[in-house]
Protein backbone atom coordinates (compact mmCIF):
# COMPACT_ATOMS: atom_id res chain seq x y z
CA UNK A 1 0.00 0.00 0.00
CA UNK A 2 1.45 3.52 -1.16
CA UNK A 3 1.98 5.98 1.18
CA UNK A 4 0.65 9.58 -0.08
CA UNK A 5 3.65 12.22 0.68
CA UNK A 6 2.51 15.94 1.08
CA UNK A 7 3.25 17.93 -0.99
CA UNK A 8 5.15 20.64 -0.33
CA UNK A 9 2.86 23.42 -0.11
CA UNK A 10 0.69 20.97 1.82
CA UNK A 11 3.88 20.75 4.57
CA UNK A 12 4.57 24.47 4.38
CA UNK A 13 0.66 24.67 5.38
CA UNK A 14 0.96 22.56 8.08
CA UNK A 15 4.17 23.82 9.78
CA UNK A 16 2.44 27.20 9.75
CA UNK A 17 -0.69 25.63 11.04
CA UNK A 18 1.30 24.16 13.81
CA UNK A 19 3.98 27.49 14.91
CA UNK A 20 0.10 28.99 15.10
CA UNK A 21 -1.77 26.82 17.04
CA UNK A 22 1.66 25.88 19.46
CA UNK A 23 2.55 29.60 19.79
CA UNK A 24 -1.12 30.57 20.43
CA UNK A 25 -2.22 28.29 22.82
CA UNK A 26 0.75 27.78 24.85
CA UNK A 27 1.58 31.24 25.92
CA UNK A 28 -2.13 31.86 25.79
CA UNK A 29 -2.90 29.07 28.50
CA UNK A 30 0.02 29.85 30.82
CA UNK A 31 0.33 33.79 30.56
CA UNK A 32 -1.42 35.78 34.05
CA UNK A 33 -1.20 38.99 32.05
CA UNK A 34 -0.18 40.54 28.48
CA UNK A 35 3.85 41.07 27.97
CA UNK A 36 4.76 45.02 28.27
CA UNK A 37 4.36 46.50 24.60
CA UNK A 38 0.82 44.56 24.40
CA UNK A 39 -0.16 46.05 27.75
CA UNK A 40 1.01 49.34 26.10
CA UNK A 41 -1.05 48.71 23.09
CA UNK A 42 -4.22 48.20 25.11
CA UNK A 43 -3.47 51.59 26.49
CA UNK A 44 -4.31 52.77 23.37
CA UNK A 45 -5.97 50.33 21.56
CA UNK A 46 -10.27 52.01 22.91
CA UNK A 47 -9.32 55.58 20.77
CA UNK A 48 -8.47 54.73 17.42
CA UNK A 49 -5.67 56.70 17.51
CA UNK A 50 -3.88 58.31 14.17
CA UNK A 51 -0.66 58.47 15.62
CA UNK A 52 0.93 58.32 19.34
CA UNK A 53 4.06 59.59 20.97
CA UNK A 54 5.96 56.67 20.26
CA UNK A 55 4.68 54.69 17.06
CA UNK A 56 2.47 54.56 14.02
CA UNK A 57 -0.68 53.18 15.48
CA UNK A 58 -1.65 49.96 13.61
CA UNK A 59 -1.08 47.57 16.36
CA UNK A 60 -3.12 49.20 18.49
CA UNK A 61 -6.41 49.59 15.86
CA UNK A 62 -5.40 45.38 15.27
CA UNK A 63 -5.39 44.75 19.47
CA UNK A 64 -9.00 46.53 19.17
CA UNK A 65 -10.03 45.10 16.30
CA UNK A 66 -9.17 41.53 17.40
CA UNK A 67 -10.85 41.86 20.54
CA UNK A 68 -14.33 42.87 19.51
CA UNK A 69 -13.83 39.32 17.70
CA UNK A 70 -12.20 37.23 20.57
CA UNK A 71 -12.62 39.39 23.74
CA UNK A 72 -10.18 38.49 25.59
CA UNK A 73 -7.24 40.59 26.90
CA UNK A 74 -4.36 37.96 26.27
CA UNK A 75 -5.55 35.29 24.05
CA UNK A 76 -6.35 37.95 21.67
CA UNK A 77 -2.48 39.94 20.93
CA UNK A 78 -1.13 35.99 20.54
CA UNK A 79 -3.47 34.89 17.94
CA UNK A 80 -2.75 38.04 16.17
CA UNK A 81 1.22 37.72 16.49
CA UNK A 82 1.18 34.11 14.97
CA UNK A 83 -1.18 35.08 12.60
CA UNK A 84 1.56 38.05 11.64
CA UNK A 85 4.01 35.18 11.23
CA UNK A 86 1.71 33.10 9.23
CA UNK A 87 0.83 35.15 6.70
CA UNK A 88 4.64 35.90 6.19
CA UNK A 89 5.31 32.43 5.82
CA UNK A 90 3.18 31.81 2.86
CA UNK A 91 3.98 35.01 1.15
CA UNK A 92 7.24 33.85 1.71
CA UNK A 93 6.68 30.19 -0.03
CA UNK A 94 4.54 32.45 -2.83
CA UNK A 95 7.98 34.19 -3.56
CA UNK A 96 9.78 31.27 -3.53
CA UNK A 97 7.61 29.64 -6.14
CA UNK A 98 7.67 32.84 -8.60
CA UNK A 99 11.77 32.18 -8.31
CA UNK A 100 12.26 28.49 -7.60
CA UNK A 101 10.46 24.80 -7.72
CA UNK A 102 7.84 23.77 -5.09
CA UNK A 103 10.28 21.82 -3.12
CA UNK A 104 12.85 24.92 -3.03
CA UNK A 105 10.56 27.25 -2.42
CA UNK A 106 9.34 24.94 0.52
CA UNK A 107 13.06 24.73 1.98
CA UNK A 108 13.47 28.46 1.90
CA UNK A 109 10.35 28.59 3.62
CA UNK A 110 10.88 26.13 6.51
CA UNK A 111 14.26 27.36 7.15
CA UNK A 112 12.67 30.81 8.31
CA UNK A 113 11.79 29.01 11.62
CA UNK A 114 15.63 28.89 12.18
CA UNK A 115 15.48 32.58 12.85
CA UNK A 116 14.72 33.73 16.26
CA UNK A 117 12.47 36.60 15.20
CA UNK A 118 10.22 34.18 13.53
CA UNK A 119 9.83 31.94 16.85
CA UNK A 120 10.96 32.89 19.75
CA UNK A 121 10.89 36.56 19.26
CA UNK A 122 7.10 36.10 17.99
CA UNK A 123 5.41 36.08 21.16
CA UNK A 124 4.35 39.80 22.18
CA UNK A 125 2.33 41.63 19.51
CA UNK A 126 4.34 45.07 18.48
CA UNK A 127 5.17 46.92 15.68
CA UNK A 128 8.13 44.70 15.06
CA UNK A 129 5.71 41.79 14.53
CA UNK A 130 2.98 43.31 12.37
CA UNK A 131 5.54 44.77 9.86
CA UNK A 132 7.06 41.25 9.04
CA UNK A 133 3.79 39.98 6.53
CA UNK A 134 3.94 43.77 4.90
CA UNK A 135 7.60 43.26 4.37
CA UNK A 136 6.92 39.92 2.86
CA UNK A 137 3.75 41.41 1.05
CA UNK A 138 6.07 44.34 -0.43
CA UNK A 139 8.86 42.30 -1.70
CA UNK A 140 6.03 39.80 -2.95
CA UNK A 141 4.10 42.26 -5.30
CA UNK A 142 7.75 43.53 -6.27
CA UNK A 143 8.58 40.14 -7.58
CA UNK A 144 5.32 40.03 -9.49
CA UNK A 145 6.46 43.59 -10.78
CA UNK A 146 9.55 42.20 -12.29
CA UNK A 147 7.73 38.76 -14.10
CA UNK A 148 4.68 41.69 -15.69
CA UNK A 149 6.31 45.28 -14.93
CA UNK A 150 3.54 46.66 -17.64
CA UNK A 151 0.69 45.82 -15.17
CA UNK A 152 0.23 48.65 -13.55
CA UNK A 153 -2.22 47.85 -11.22
CA UNK A 154 0.72 45.98 -9.33
CA UNK A 155 2.60 49.39 -8.90
CA UNK A 156 -0.62 50.51 -7.51
CA UNK A 157 -0.70 48.15 -5.22
CA UNK A 158 3.18 47.85 -4.17
CA UNK A 159 2.44 51.73 -2.90
CA UNK A 160 -0.57 50.87 -1.11
CA UNK A 161 1.40 48.35 1.21
CA UNK A 162 4.19 50.17 1.18
CA UNK A 163 1.64 53.10 2.71
CA UNK A 164 -0.19 50.48 4.94
CA UNK A 165 2.95 49.48 6.16
CA UNK A 166 4.17 52.64 7.15
CA UNK A 167 0.82 52.92 9.82
CA UNK A 168 3.03 49.46 10.94
CA UNK A 169 6.63 51.12 11.44
CA UNK A 170 8.68 53.40 9.79
CA UNK A 171 10.98 51.25 9.43
CA UNK A 172 9.26 50.16 5.95
CA UNK A 173 10.84 53.38 4.33
CA UNK A 174 14.06 51.33 4.66
CA UNK A 175 12.51 48.60 2.30
CA UNK A 176 10.94 51.20 -0.27
CA UNK A 177 14.20 52.68 -0.98
CA UNK A 178 15.78 49.41 -1.23
CA UNK A 179 12.45 48.33 -4.11
CA UNK A 180 13.48 52.16 -5.63
CA UNK A 181 16.99 51.46 -6.20
CA UNK A 182 16.20 47.90 -7.27
CA UNK A 183 13.35 49.01 -9.86
CA UNK A 184 16.63 50.45 -11.61
CA UNK A 185 18.92 47.61 -11.34
CA UNK A 186 16.70 44.60 -13.45
CA UNK A 187 16.35 45.23 -16.91
CA UNK A 188 12.36 44.65 -16.73
CA UNK A 189 11.44 47.36 -14.77
CA UNK A 190 13.99 49.98 -15.57
CA UNK A 191 12.02 51.15 -19.00
CA UNK A 192 9.07 51.77 -16.32
CA UNK A 193 11.12 54.12 -14.54
CA UNK A 194 10.22 56.48 -17.66
CA UNK A 195 6.96 55.82 -17.05
CA UNK A 196 4.08 57.01 -14.73
CA UNK A 197 4.45 53.72 -12.88
CA UNK A 198 6.61 54.82 -10.23
CA UNK A 199 5.36 57.73 -9.33
CA UNK A 200 1.64 55.95 -9.48
CA UNK A 201 3.78 53.68 -6.53
CA UNK A 202 4.85 56.90 -4.80
CA UNK A 203 1.39 58.66 -5.13
CA UNK A 204 -0.05 56.03 -3.39
CA UNK A 205 1.87 55.53 -0.76
CA UNK A 206 1.55 59.07 0.29
CA UNK A 207 -2.33 58.64 -0.25
CA UNK A 208 -2.49 55.96 2.10
CA UNK A 209 0.19 57.33 4.41
CA UNK A 210 -1.27 61.06 4.43
CA UNK A 211 -3.73 61.25 7.66
CA UNK A 212 -0.44 59.80 9.90
CA UNK A 213 1.42 62.33 8.26
CA UNK A 214 -1.14 65.18 9.12
CA UNK A 215 -1.47 63.57 12.55
CA UNK A 216 2.80 63.60 12.50
CA UNK A 217 2.47 67.72 11.43
CA UNK A 218 0.05 68.74 14.39
CA UNK A 219 1.95 66.86 17.19
CA UNK A 220 5.43 67.97 16.91
CA UNK A 221 6.62 65.01 15.16
CA UNK A 222 6.72 63.17 18.55
CA UNK A 223 7.39 59.82 17.30
CA UNK A 224 10.36 60.73 14.78
CA UNK A 225 11.82 62.47 18.54
CA UNK A 226 11.20 59.36 20.07
CA UNK A 227 12.84 56.80 17.13
CA UNK A 228 16.07 59.33 16.98
CA UNK A 229 16.62 59.30 21.10
CA UNK A 230 16.04 55.24 20.69
CA UNK A 231 19.19 55.28 18.03
CA UNK A 232 21.43 57.38 20.38
CA UNK A 233 20.73 55.56 23.90
CA UNK A 234 23.73 53.42 22.70
CA UNK A 235 25.23 55.28 19.94
CA UNK A 236 28.86 54.37 19.28
CA UNK A 237 31.60 53.64 16.66
CA UNK A 238 30.70 49.91 17.39
CA UNK A 239 27.00 50.01 17.43
CA UNK A 240 27.06 48.99 13.32
CA UNK A 241 28.61 46.12 14.34
CA UNK A 242 26.94 45.06 17.24
CA UNK A 243 23.98 44.97 15.14
CA UNK A 244 25.42 42.82 12.47
CA UNK A 245 26.64 40.57 15.61
CA UNK A 246 22.68 40.24 17.39
CA UNK A 247 21.51 39.38 13.44
CA UNK A 248 24.00 36.65 13.02
CA UNK A 249 23.33 35.11 16.13
CA UNK A 250 19.57 35.29 15.84
CA UNK A 251 19.68 33.14 12.96
CA UNK A 252 22.53 30.71 14.32
CA UNK A 253 19.83 27.81 14.42
CA UNK A 254 19.38 27.78 11.00
CA UNK A 255 22.45 25.94 10.71
CA UNK A 256 21.00 22.88 12.76
CA UNK A 257 17.95 23.42 9.87
CA UNK A 258 21.01 23.15 7.44
CA UNK A 259 22.67 20.24 8.91
CA UNK A 260 19.95 18.14 9.88
CA UNK A 261 18.30 18.18 6.33
CA UNK A 262 22.03 17.16 5.36
CA UNK A 263 22.60 20.36 3.11
CA UNK A 264 25.96 19.31 1.86
CA UNK A 265 25.37 16.03 0.60
CA UNK A 266 21.98 16.87 -1.27
CA UNK A 267 22.21 16.33 -5.04
CA UNK A 268 22.67 19.52 -7.42
CA UNK A 269 19.57 19.64 -9.56
CA UNK A 270 20.04 19.56 -13.11
CA UNK A 271 21.20 22.91 -14.89
CA UNK A 272 17.93 23.74 -16.54
CA UNK A 273 16.49 23.29 -12.77
CA UNK A 274 18.93 25.89 -11.17
CA UNK A 275 17.34 29.36 -10.45
CA UNK A 276 17.81 32.40 -13.23
CA UNK A 277 20.39 34.66 -12.34
CA UNK A 278 17.76 37.22 -12.25
CA UNK A 279 16.25 35.58 -9.03
CA UNK A 280 19.55 34.75 -7.60
CA UNK A 281 20.25 38.68 -7.48
CA UNK A 282 16.79 39.56 -6.30
CA UNK A 283 17.09 37.04 -3.83
CA UNK A 284 20.64 38.78 -2.89
CA UNK A 285 19.00 42.60 -3.01
CA UNK A 286 16.20 41.34 -1.11
CA UNK A 287 18.06 39.64 1.96
CA UNK A 288 21.13 41.67 2.33
CA UNK A 289 19.84 45.17 0.96
CA UNK A 290 17.80 46.57 3.70
CA UNK A 291 20.62 45.38 6.71
CA UNK A 292 23.37 47.27 4.46
CA UNK A 293 21.45 50.02 4.17
CA UNK A 294 20.70 50.62 7.81
CA UNK A 295 24.12 49.78 8.42
CA UNK A 296 25.74 52.16 5.76
CA UNK A 297 23.05 55.24 7.91
CA UNK A 298 24.51 54.52 11.35
CA UNK A 299 27.93 54.60 10.49
CA UNK A 300 27.30 58.25 8.83
CA UNK A 301 25.11 59.52 11.17
CA UNK A 302 26.70 58.20 14.28
CA UNK A 303 23.35 56.33 15.55
CA UNK A 304 23.33 53.10 16.46
CA UNK A 305 19.89 50.65 15.45
CA UNK A 306 18.23 48.77 17.77
CA UNK A 307 19.09 45.31 17.75
CA UNK A 308 15.14 44.50 17.18
CA UNK A 309 15.21 46.76 14.25
CA UNK A 310 16.30 43.99 11.85
CA UNK A 311 13.41 41.36 12.54
CA UNK A 312 11.59 41.90 9.53
CA UNK A 313 14.76 41.97 7.05
CA UNK A 314 15.48 38.47 6.42
CA UNK A 315 12.06 36.95 5.39
CA UNK A 316 13.87 36.12 2.34
CA UNK A 317 17.30 34.96 3.66
CA UNK A 318 15.62 31.05 3.79
CA UNK A 319 15.12 31.01 0.32
CA UNK A 320 18.28 32.65 -0.55
CA UNK A 321 20.09 30.19 1.10
CA UNK A 322 18.66 27.71 -1.04
CA UNK A 323 19.09 29.55 -3.81
CA UNK A 324 22.69 30.16 -3.25
CA UNK A 325 23.99 26.74 -2.59
CA UNK A 326 21.57 24.91 -5.80
CA UNK A 327 20.45 22.36 -4.01
CA UNK A 328 18.02 19.87 -4.92
CA UNK A 329 15.38 18.81 -2.14
CA UNK A 330 14.18 15.13 -2.20
CA UNK A 331 10.87 15.01 -0.84
CA UNK A 332 12.11 12.63 2.15
CA UNK A 333 14.70 15.66 3.62
CA UNK A 334 12.01 18.18 2.74
CA UNK A 335 10.18 16.50 5.64
CA UNK A 336 13.31 16.23 7.77
CA UNK A 337 13.89 20.09 7.42
CA UNK A 338 9.77 20.32 8.20
CA UNK A 339 10.08 17.58 11.42
CA UNK A 340 13.27 20.06 12.54
CA UNK A 341 11.47 23.04 12.21
CA UNK A 342 8.26 22.30 14.13
CA UNK A 343 11.14 21.01 16.67
CA UNK A 344 12.42 24.42 17.16
CA UNK A 345 8.67 25.78 17.61
CA UNK A 346 8.16 23.14 20.03
CA UNK A 347 11.08 24.39 22.03
CA UNK A 348 9.94 28.01 21.72
CA UNK A 349 7.21 26.80 23.36
CA UNK A 350 8.87 24.62 26.34
CA UNK A 351 11.39 28.14 26.75
CA UNK A 352 8.16 29.46 27.67
CA UNK A 353 6.47 26.87 30.13
CA UNK A 354 9.94 27.19 31.46
CA UNK A 355 9.57 31.12 32.31
CA UNK A 356 5.74 30.48 33.66
CA UNK A 357 7.79 27.58 36.38
CA UNK A 358 10.82 29.65 37.34
CA UNK A 359 7.97 32.50 37.60
CA UNK A 360 6.58 31.08 41.41
CA UNK A 361 10.49 31.35 43.11
CA UNK A 362 12.13 34.01 40.67
CA UNK A 363 10.87 37.33 40.19
CA UNK A 364 8.41 36.78 36.89
CA UNK A 365 8.72 38.05 33.48
CA UNK A 366 6.13 40.16 32.68
CA UNK A 367 3.64 37.45 31.37
CA UNK A 368 3.33 36.25 34.66
CA UNK A 369 2.90 39.14 36.69
CA UNK A 370 -0.73 38.52 39.00
CA UNK A 371 -2.38 40.46 37.05
CA UNK A 372 -5.72 39.95 38.76
CA UNK A 373 -3.97 39.99 42.06
CA UNK A 374 -2.62 43.82 41.17
CA UNK A 375 -5.71 45.45 39.20
CA UNK A 376 -8.35 44.10 43.00
CA UNK A 377 -5.81 45.47 45.34
CA UNK A 378 -5.37 48.93 43.33
CA UNK A 379 -9.75 49.12 42.96
CA UNK A 380 -10.19 48.31 46.70
CA UNK A 381 -7.40 51.09 47.33
CA UNK A 382 -9.63 53.83 45.20
CA UNK A 383 -13.05 52.21 47.10
CA UNK A 384 -12.04 52.94 50.70
CA UNK A 385 -10.98 56.57 49.49
CA UNK A 386 -13.65 57.30 47.12
CA UNK A 387 -17.34 55.79 46.22
CA UNK A 388 -17.48 56.65 42.04
CA UNK A 389 -16.30 54.58 39.44
CA UNK A 390 -12.34 54.55 38.46
CA UNK A 391 -12.54 56.47 35.13
CA UNK A 392 -8.77 56.87 34.70
CA UNK A 393 -5.26 55.37 35.92
CA UNK A 394 -1.76 56.68 35.35
CA UNK A 395 1.68 56.72 36.52
CA UNK A 396 3.89 53.68 35.97
CA UNK A 397 2.45 52.21 32.56
CA UNK A 398 2.86 49.54 33.66
CA UNK A 399 1.23 48.78 36.70
CA UNK A 400 -1.62 51.28 35.36
CA UNK A 401 -1.89 48.91 31.79
CA UNK A 402 -2.50 45.85 34.44
CA UNK A 403 -5.35 47.63 36.21
CA UNK A 404 -6.80 49.24 33.08
CA UNK A 405 -6.96 45.70 31.08
CA UNK A 406 -8.22 43.89 34.24
CA UNK A 407 -11.45 45.90 35.74
CA UNK A 408 -14.30 45.91 33.56
CA UNK A 409 -15.56 48.76 32.40
CA UNK A 410 -11.75 49.59 32.04
CA UNK A 411 -10.40 52.70 32.98
CA UNK A 412 -8.27 54.96 30.98
CA UNK A 413 -4.87 55.28 30.84
CA UNK A 414 -2.75 58.12 31.05
CA UNK A 415 0.15 56.82 29.06
CA UNK A 416 2.71 59.18 30.94
CA UNK A 417 2.42 62.43 32.99
CA UNK A 418 2.30 64.66 29.72
CA UNK A 419 -1.50 64.54 28.66
CA UNK A 420 -0.73 65.56 25.65
CA UNK A 421 0.52 62.19 25.06
CA UNK A 422 -3.06 60.78 26.25
CA UNK A 423 -5.07 63.36 24.10
CA UNK A 424 -8.68 60.78 25.57
CA UNK A 425 -8.12 62.43 28.83
CA UNK A 426 -8.26 66.09 29.42
CA UNK A 427 -7.60 68.13 32.57
CA UNK A 428 -10.74 68.69 33.08
CA UNK A 429 -11.50 64.84 33.11
CA UNK A 430 -9.65 64.73 35.86
CA UNK A 431 -10.17 67.53 38.25
CA UNK A 432 -14.27 66.17 37.22
CA UNK A 433 -13.15 62.34 38.13
CA UNK A 434 -9.56 61.94 39.33
CA UNK A 435 -7.65 58.79 39.09
CA UNK A 436 -5.62 56.14 40.61
CA UNK A 437 -1.87 56.69 40.03
CA UNK A 438 0.43 53.47 40.38
CA UNK A 439 3.88 53.86 41.36
CA UNK A 440 6.93 51.71 42.52
CA UNK A 441 8.30 53.51 45.86
CA UNK A 442 9.56 55.89 46.56
CA UNK A 443 8.11 57.70 43.16
CA UNK A 444 4.59 59.72 44.32
CA UNK A 445 2.16 61.71 41.93
CA UNK A 446 2.77 65.05 40.61
CA UNK A 447 1.31 67.60 41.96
CA UNK A 448 0.11 69.04 38.55
CA UNK A 449 -1.96 65.57 37.80
CA UNK A 450 -2.46 65.02 41.50
CA UNK A 451 -3.04 68.29 43.48
CA UNK A 452 -5.11 66.21 46.41
CA UNK A 453 -4.32 62.43 47.36
CA UNK A 454 -4.55 60.43 50.54
CA UNK A 455 -1.53 58.14 51.71
CA UNK A 456 0.29 55.31 49.67
CA UNK A 457 -1.75 51.90 49.73
CA UNK A 458 0.75 49.14 49.21
CA UNK A 459 -0.02 47.00 46.62
CA UNK A 460 1.17 43.28 48.11
CA UNK A 461 0.00 40.24 45.37
CA UNK A 462 1.52 37.74 47.63
CA UNK A 463 4.76 37.27 45.64
CA UNK A 464 7.89 38.07 47.15
CA UNK A 465 10.09 38.13 44.01
CA UNK A 466 8.03 41.12 42.60
CA UNK A 467 9.32 44.61 43.62
CA UNK A 468 7.58 47.27 45.97
CA UNK A 469 4.05 48.75 44.45
CA UNK A 470 1.96 51.05 45.78
CA UNK A 471 -1.24 53.40 44.83
CA UNK A 472 -2.28 56.66 45.46
CA UNK A 473 -6.12 58.29 45.44
CA UNK A 474 -5.98 61.21 43.52
CA UNK A 475 -9.15 62.92 44.16
CA UNK A 476 -11.38 65.52 42.19
CA UNK A 477 -10.24 68.76 42.34
CA UNK A 478 -12.61 70.98 40.49
CA UNK A 479 -13.29 74.53 41.30
CA UNK A 480 -9.76 74.47 43.61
Amino acid sequence: MSVTRPSPARLVGLFVLFQLVVLTVVPAWLSTSPPLDVVEGWGWAPHWLLGTHKHPPMPAWFLQAGYLLLPDRIWTPYLLSQLAVAVTYLLVYRTGRLLMDARSAAAGTLLLAGSLYLTFLTLEFNHNVIQLPFWAAIIHVFARILRSPQRTALWLLLGVLIGCGMHAKYSIIVLAVVAGLAGLLFPSTRPHYRTLRPWLTMGAALLVFAPHLLWLATHELKPLGYAADRSVEKAGAWGPLAFLAAQLLNHLPMLVLLAVAGLRKLPRPQPFALPAAQSLLFLRVFTFGPVLLVVLGSALTGASPRDMWGMPMFTMLGLWIVAEFARDWPTDRLRRLAWTAAGIVTLAAVAFAAQAWRATDHRPARPFWPMQQIAAQAHAAWQSERDTPLRIVGGDRWLAGLVSIALSPAPAVAVTDDLSDSPWITPQDLAAHGMLYLVQPPAAPPAELCPVHGPAHPIDPAQPHLPPMAAFVCHPHAGR
